[in-house]
Parts: C-alpha cells; structure tokens; sequence
C-alpha cells in the first residue's frame, strides 16, 4: 500500500479519534443550563435571536452595537439555534461542542498541511480539544463567538497553505486560495474582533513552519533564520517587505474592524477613567504570566477574575523579567529550533486584543481568551518536546506515554470544570470560593437568588456587593429591590435615598423610592418620586409599571389597570407588565375588574417573550386560564409552573401552584378560593 495512502487513512482515523474522545469528554454540558451572565443578552432575554432568520433580525443582526459589539454572524448563529431549538439549552450548548470539535480536527488539518508531520500536530490538536482553560469558551453559550471565529479563522489559514504553494509554482490558482483565506477572515471578523491578529499569525507561519523567509535575517542584531535555504544571499529586506505587502488586504480589515469594534464598545468602555494606564499596562504584564502558568497548572478557574486594585512591585518585575528572557531564548534559538519564534510570539501576539491595555469591563483576565493564544504554547511544547526526545535519544515506543500523559491529566480536570457550568447558582457560587472581592458575582448571584425566591440568600450577597464597591448606585438599588420583596420598606428607602445621592438623574430609584413611601404610607411623598421619574422619561414604560404596581398595592386597582395599559402602549412587549395586568384581570375579586380572555391573551404573550422559562409568568398564566374557563389546560400549567419553581427553588410558588391544582380541578378559577388571593406572581418590568 503506498505510503500517502496509509497517511491519509492514519489522518482520518486520528480525526475519528480525537472527535469522539473530545465529545464524550465533553458530554456532561448538554445537560447545563443557560446562566445568567450574558446568556439572557444574548439569547433568552432577547427577541430578536428568538424570532429566528427573518429579514428583520438580520437587518438587525448587521447594524446593531447591541451587547457592546458588532458581530452579525455570532447573532445570526444564535438565531438558528433558537429557530432549530426554540429555548431548549441542550441544543445550543450541543452547537458550541460540535463547533470546537470541529476547530480541534481543523486545527489538526492545519497543523499537519503546513509542517508535513502527523502525530506533533496530533499532540497540539488534543491539548488545544481538552485543556481545562478552553471550557468557558465551549460551556458557555453566550461565547459562541469564540468558537465561530475561530472555525472561520482556522478555515483562512487552512486556505492560506495551498496558496502559499501555488505561489511558489506562480499558479493562477493561487489567487483563488488568496481570495477564499480572505473572505473566511472577513467572516472570522464578523464573529468576533479578535481575530485582528490573524495577518500578524501569518507572517509568523511564514517564517516557520512555511519556510518564506530568507535563510538568516537580523532581529535586534542578532542573526535569525531557519536552516533551509531560501535562495542564495537573497535579500531579507526585500522578502520580508513582499511578505507584509502580500498581507496589506487583511491588514486594512483589520484596522477597519478595530474601528467598528471601538464604535460598538463605546458604551462598555465608559468606566476606563477608573482604570489607569499604568494600572492596567501592570495588570497586562502579570496576566500573560499568569496565563502561562494557568496553561501548565489550571487550578482555581473561575468565570471573572476581578481587576486588582494594586499589582505589587515585585510581581510586576518577575512578571517583566520572565517575558523578556523567554522572548530573548525565543530570537536566540530561532535559527535551530524556528517554532519557539512562531508559538512564543503567537501566544503574545494574538493576546494583545484582549489582554486589557484598552480595558473593557473590570475583569483582570478571562479563560475565554486563551482559545486562541494557547495554539502557540502548545506547539511549542510539542516540537520542543519532540526535539528533547531525539536530543536524549529516546525510542518512538517511549514517546508515546510522555504524550499521552498530559493530555490524560486534562480530561479529569475538564470534566470537574465543565460541572460548575451546570446552572447559574453553582457557577457564581464556584467563582466566589476561587477568588476575592468579586464584585460582578456577589451582584449576579444575588440576582439569581431573588429570581428563584431566595430573599435572605439574594440580600447577603446583594449587601456584600454595596460593601465591595459602596460608589456603585446597581448595588444599593438591588438591595433597596430586596428588602422592598421583604416588606423592609424603611430600609428599603435608606438604600433607594443612598442611589439618588450617588446618581441623582435615577428614574428607577425614583420609582422604587416611591413604590416603598407608599407603603411607608406616605403617599405625597411617594407622588412626588413618581413624578419626577416621569419628568425624567416620560416615554418609559417601565416608569408607568412601576407606578401601576404602587397603585395595586394601595388598593387602586382600577388606576393599576390604566397605568399598565399606558405602559404597554409605549412598549407591548415587556413579559413583567403583560404579566402583572393578567394577573390582576385573572384574580381580582371584583367582577368588573376581572377579564379572563384578556388576561390568557397577555399571560401567553408574556410567556412566549420569554421562552416559558419563568415560573412566575406560567403561574399567572394557569391562573388566566381558569377564569378563562379553560380549566384542563389551567391544571396542566400550574403543575407546570409548580415544576419550574421546584426546579430554581422557589418553593413559596411551587407549595401555592401545588394549591391551585387541586382548587383549578374543581372546577374553580382563583377568586373562589377561600384564601385571600396575594399576587405571589407579579413580575418585575
């Protein structure tokens, strides 16, 4: 059997292999669930990406800055999971594991098209599968992104190598390899903007493993080069000045995305005046070391890692000295062992996007975005490893369980990070233990806990966030939020009094303060809190809900249905109004107030904006459907609705939907019960 085709079959059985093994390692995520930390951004809370492909999301998809970022194919990807799977996670978590699989047989291909070696490339493509660091990108459905850059980026440097090729030969077909890597960049683009680097990528594969360099070359002036003659004396200034020409396409994509990218992230960049240039070249330095040393012992991962508020002196100059000396080895030894050049200056370069020197949000560093960066330092340690074996001269036998071992150490480690992805509580809860002061996931898990009815939980963490950064107004207005649901409503007005002193134009501090001096009883005061957050948006409709659910508390239920009326006039589609409105026109007492067709008519609406996935809405909406008269259908959803509280641990809703059950059996709708009728299920705006 001749030798290519036993290659090619040895190829394809490696890419069977690492597919599968990448797959069932990878298996527990099908069963995790959205989070709550850009998941609702991206996906459960945005209807644009639930309505599916339609001309207007992608008219959308293509023109918003929407989530502090211009990345049309990222948003048109989410919209086809949710055209396939609606609001099911599984789906969407199933095309972030296809998609990295993918990348890892790509990267293979590549690795193997351009050096000419099977089982280095192998060995890189099976870190690069099932390292630990590569989990959030995978796990996480809201990075999608990453994911889809990268399989469009690998497809350019897939395209980039026949080129290089034909070039050599002058073949016309040259130019239609140039044309296909280009298009796939500009849709790598399009994806997300990291992949600015790529022309920077290029340059370095030229000069290893492709081999387009001059033989030698001055760098610092030192002599570099790889040991394969290119040409006699040819003239390294003149190659090298072609080689970066050849790339000016992609350079000024590049540069163009750059603008957009800063045009998108406008918003998000906003606080970069608390973070200081000094500060955060500081925080650059000591995060690429700290990236290395995640890569060689990934042990205390969380989802954010909290900007520092000092980096010390001394970290700060071990950090420099070790980046200088492994940057100098890297030049020094490039002659011999060329890929130290390619994999070292790969790993810094394709990081300095995100590395923080024009820092967005306060994250000090982020596992996401070592997806790419981390291709470098695995080459590295596989052909350094390689080299290493031959230079001890140990045996292909012996090369083996050196291999494997490390990739067989990852897979443990993988899987135990992939079940902190299993829902919102046991993420945010897992990066609490791993690190300090984290403002992001005190504030987020205390969110998470007032969703699922956890009052006390969603107070601590809510209070402790106010303690970690007492100047953000969020925080006290979260905690005002709680102990308003608490019925605390003197300590509910102290934060609310405290977010207008950090930040007197508040509408929703406003209101909140209102909603609590009503029932404070002071209604003047509260009317004049309402007052000024109307002056201050008069078109908010979330200002109108707000004062409709002061008016319901107070007993002016007739006023609460006018007001929730005018807020779905200034927008239909907010899920807390059409909610709370259903509710009131399913349960009140008074007869001329209820309306059971209207209120199964908002309950659904409501639901379906948001994917079904609330617990309160589904309640309001069996409730809807018993004074409907729709009485079957009223059993099947409050059994529903008594399932998903059970699920997020709201078990106040879950203990009275399991009621309703039994009363919407008999026949009757939720006015006929004995028991004073609270509204367990209105909804936030």
């Amino acid at each position: 059997m001749p030798e290519s085709i036993t290659k090619s079959r040895a190829a394809l059985w490696t890419c069977l292999l690492l597919a599968l093994v990448t797959l069932a390692v990878y298996w527990p995520v099908f069963h995790c669930e959205f989070v709550d930390y850009d998941d609702d951004t991206y996906i459960t809370g945005n209807r644009h990406v639930q309505s599916g492909l339609t001309w207007e999301s992608l008219r959308w998809a293509f023109t918003t800055r929407y989530a502090s970022n211009w990345h049309p194919l990222t948003w048109i990807s989410h919209m086809l999971d949710c055209q396939f799977y609606g609001l099911n996670p599984g789906g969407h978590h199933a095309t972030n594991v296809v998609l990295h699989l993918l990348n890892s047989v790509l990267l293979f291909a590549v690795l193997r098209r351009m050096t000419g070696t099977q089982w280095r490339s192998a060995f890189v493509a099976a870190l690069f599968a099932l390292h630990p660091l590569h989990v959030e990108s995978v796990a996480w459905v809201a990075e999608r992104k990453d994911v889809v850059s990268t399989f469009l980026g690998l497809l350019a440097l897939m395209m980039y190598a026949p080129y290089v090729e034909l070039s050599k030969v002058q073949s016309p077909k040259s130019k239609v390899f140039y044309g296909l890597a280009l298009l796939f960049f500009t849709l790598a683009l399009m994806a997300k903007p990291m992949l600015v680097t790529l022309p920077f990528v290029l340059l370095l594969l030229d000069f290893w493993p492709l081999r387009r360099m001059p033989a030698t070359m001055r760098f610092f002036g030192r002599e570099i080069g790889t040991p394969k003659p290119s040409g006699g004396k040819a003239n390294y200034r003149a190659t090298l000045a072609r080689l970066v020409a050849e790339k000016l396409p992609l350079l000024v994509l590049s540069c163009s995305c750059c603008v957009i990218t800063v045009w998108a992230q406008t918003i998000a960049m906003r606080g970069l005046e608390n973070v200081n240039v000094t500060s955060r070249i500081s925080n650059a330095v000591v995060s690429y070391c700290r990236y290395v040393n995640k890569m060689v012992w990934p042990a205390g991962l969380a989802v954010l890692y909290p900007f520092p508020q000092t980096v010390s002196i001394g970290h700060l100059t071990m950090a420099t000295v070790a980046l200088a000396c492994l940057s100098y080895l890297a030049i020094r030894c490039a002659k011999r062992r060329p890929y130290l050049v390619t994999g070292w200056f790969w790993f810094l370069g394709t990081l300095v996007p995100v590395i923080g020197l024009v820092q967005v949000g306060l994250q000090s560093m982020a596992d996401r975005y070592t997806y790419v960066p981390l291709i470098g330092l695995f080459i590295i340690i596989a052909w350094g490893g390689y080299d290493l074996a031959r230079r001890w001269q140990l045996r292909p036998a012996a090369l083996v369980p050196i291999a494997v071992l490390p990739i067989l150490a990852c897979i443990p480690v993988t899987r135990a990070q992939l079940g902190y992805w299993r829902n919102s509580v046991v993420l945010f809860e897992h990066a609490l233990r791993r690190t300090s002061e984290n403002f992001f996931m005190e504030y987020d898990l205390a969110k998470v806990f007032m969703k699922m009815g956890k009052l006390d939980d969603a107070r601590q963490h809510m209070a402790e966030a106010t303690k970690i950064l007492p100047s953000e107004p969020e925080t006290h207005l979260g905690l005002g939020m709680v102990l308003m649901e608490q019925k605390k409503f003197t300590e509910a007005a102290e934060q609310l009094t405290i977010v207008l002193q950090l930040k007197t134009n508040y509408w929703k501090a406003h209101a909140m303060l209102g909603a609590a001096l009503i029932e404070q009883g002071k209604p003047e005061d509260a009317l004049r809190h309402f007052s000024e957050a109307v002056r201050m948006d008069p078109t908010n409709a979330e200002i109108r809900s707000y004062w409709a659910m002061a008016l319901d508390r107070l007993g002016r239920v007739q006023d609460a249905v006018t007001e929730y009326r005018e807020a779905l006039k200034l927008d239909p589609q907010i899920p807390g109004v059409l909610n709370n409105l259903a509710w009131i026109l399913a349960s009140n007492p008074n007869p001329g107030v209820r309306n059971g067709k209207e209120a199964v008519r908002l309950a659904e609406q409501a639901c379906r904006l948001n994917g079904y996935r609330d617990p309160e809405l589904v309640s309001t909406l069996g409730a809807a459907y018993a004074e409907a008269g729709r009485f079957e259908e009223a059993v099947d959803t409050a059994n529903r609705a008594e399932a998903m509280a059970t699920a997020v641990g709201n078990m106040k809703l879950a203990e009275e939907n399991k009621q309703r059950t039994e009363l919407f059996r008999s026949r009757k709708a939720l006015h006929e019960a004995s028991e004073t009728v609270t509204n367990s299920a209105a909804a936030n705006p």
